[in-house]
């Protein structure tokens, strides 16, 4: 995107197994929130079935491309991101 690419929202699209990878990465790396890039032609189909590979996991991932994709239906991320840090400062004890 920053290089001039274009967002498309394809989540709708994803294949439950790629779902499944990204969700898993996120937890083996212990980040609640990520941004995971992948690369391939089709994620309709498991990456492991169509050559696809995940490129970088992103700690601090754009939202924007998500809210005003070029294409497709936009998303509002960051309103789970926000109830999850809510829901995480209630349970915090003060000393």
């Amino acid at each position: 995107m920053s290089t001039g690419g274009t967002s498309i929202d394809v989540t709708d699209m994803m294949h439950p197994e790629n779902i499944f990878l990204c969700e898993r990465i996120s937890r083996v790396i212990g980040l609640d929130i990520c941004g995971v890039d992948i690369m391939a032609e089709n994620l309709t189909q498991p990456l492991k079935e169509n050559g696809g590979c995940i490129l970088e996991v992103n700690a601090a991932p754009g939202f924007r491309m998500h809210l005003a994709p070029s294409e497709g239906l936009p998303r509002n991320v960051a309103a789970p991101v926000i109830d999850m840090l809510i829901l995480l400062g209630n349970r915090v004890e003060f000393q």
